[in-house]
């Protein structure tokens, strides 16, 4: 893991259309001195001819990224054994077996 050193580079992510299933992406980059002016940059150069709902932009520098070194850490199925997808546990079949549970009469 590291963080960027570009300190004028700005990441742009954007979001276009109404749909609320469409996912914020990437789409480019903006080298600017100011924050603001980057945001400004990235509206003239990204949104020009899509409807934009939502823009991002990220210092590059801000950002903390993975690196080849980081490729065993992130692989997900090896580390997170206890999220894989598995029949129901003793206590779930106890449960189950049980039965419902019957409320107490007053």
């Amino acid at each position: 893991m590291r963080r960027g050193t570009e300190t004028d580079v700005y990441d742009v992510f954007a979001k276009f259309g109404d749909d609320a299933t469409e996912p914020i992406r990437w789409v480019g980059s903006v080298r600017s001195g100011d924050p603001e002016l980057a945001w400004h940059a990235a509206k003239e150069i990204y949104t020009r001819r899509e409807y934009c709902t939502v823009l991002w932009v990220a210092q590059r520098s801000g950002m903390v990224v993975s690196g080849p070194e980081d490729e065993a850490i992130l692989r997900t199925p090896d580390r997170l054994t206890y999220r894989l997808p598995t029949g129901p546990g003793r206590r779930r079949r106890a449960r189950i077996k049980a039965g419902p549970v019957q409320p107490v009469p007053r």
